[in-house]
């Protein structure tokens, strides 16, 4: 196939077939494996990160900045939602646009670049809870004072957000009440945290710490699937090729983590100091997709089916043009010619 009817071809696949494949598989998954939940809920972290990423624009070759968000479950390392957006774009419209993959019994996890007014009122009216990182000095003035207090805890209520944006994201046009709690790193560094979750004897504040340590996993993920599977490097140049890529890449990705997770389940004991090489379960795990893909063992697509010289072995090697024939060659044909007249 050249290269013109492959961008022809991949141009009648839509991109957001991905989407549906990882929608498949968590289905699966959740029927068959227990995923870890905190307090109940299963936790999902929220992010985005910076691509740059080689666009033919204009008829020229150039280097296209992007976002890539995603949707993250820390306990068993998969990604839920995957979305790409061009240019500097906007992490919390991405945010607002993957909402509908949460549930009612999920718990999202954000880092301090997320938080405003509108974004809680719309997760409560879902109601979705949350756990937001919230210290920025130009955040909240009730931040600012429940840090400056040296209070553990502070329920507070944030002003509601302006008309327009009760308006653009669908939220009430009211005020919303948040419990404020501070987190303490290992190395003495202290967050503060916006929950959705009032109750301080179901959620106490010191499993807060552990909660927000787990977002840094999808840091992680993101940092995986750049190097380890050249998340940049697509294989088009087009904004089409590259949504396809990323959607396969993170869909490979996802039956990496899913392998990895079942094979620790069955293999190590949970104390056990081991691991399981993710980099290594990436090579097999390319060996094995296609007759995985394929429903079956032995399975070849149509243009590598093996013939007759394959299945009897490698086939001898031919010298180049400008090299003479090594002396076993000479011998192999000479007997050949031989043969043949002795049996003419």
């Amino acid at each position: 196939m050249s290269a013109q009817a492959f961008s022809a071809a991949r141009y009648k696949i839509s991109s957001r077939v991905f989407d549906e494949v990882s929608r498949e598989l968590i289905a699966h998954v959740e029927k068959e494996i227990s995923i870890p939940r905190w307090q109940g809920l299963r936790v999902v972290a929220g992010d985005g990160t910076t691509v740059q990423l080689t666009m033919r624009k204009k008829g020229i070759r150039s280097i296209v900045s992007g976002v890539a968000f995603g949707l993250y479950l820390p306990g068993i390392e998969r990604f839920l939602s995957f979305k790409l957006q061009m240019g500097s774009g906007n992490e919390r419209q991405m945010l607002f646009e993957s909402i509908d993959e949460l549930c009612p019994q999920d718990l999202l996890l954000l880092d301090r670049g997320f938080p405003c007014r509108w974004l809680p009122a719309v997760l409560i009216a879902r109601p979705i809870h949350f756990c937001i990182r919230c210290d920025l000095s130009r955040g909240f003035k009730v931040v600012r004072e429940f840090l400056r207090s040296g209070e553990s805890e502070r329920v507070v209520t944030l002003r509601a957000p302006n008309r327009r944006d009760a308006e653009d994201y669908d939220c009430p046009w009211t005020s919303t009440t948040v419990r404020l709690v501070r987190v303490v790193t290992p190395n003495g560094r202290i967050h503060g945290v916006m929950t959705s979750l009032l109750d301080a004897i179901a959620f106490p504040t010191a499993a807060f710490a552990g909660l927000y340590h787990s977002r840094w996993r999808i840091e992680e993920a993101f940092k995986r699937i750049k190097h380890r599977l050249g998340l940049e490097h697509t294989s088009g140049l087009s904004w089409h090729a590259a949504n396809q890529d990323f959607g396969a890449k993170v869909s490979f990705d996802n039956l990496n983590a899913l392998a990895a997770y079942v094979a620790t389940d069955a293999h190590l004991d949970p104390d056990s100091p081991y691991r399981i090489n993710r980099t290594q379960a990436i090579q097999k795990i390319k060996e094995k997709s296609r007759p995985l893909a394929a429903g079956r063992r032995g399975y070849y697509p149509p243009t590598q089916i093996p013939d007759e010289r394959d299945r009897q072995g490698p086939a001898e090697a031919r010298p180049r043009a400008n090299e003479s024939p090594s002396p076993s060659t000479q011998t192999s044909s000479l007997s050949c010619v031989q043969t043949r007249m002795t049996m003419c």
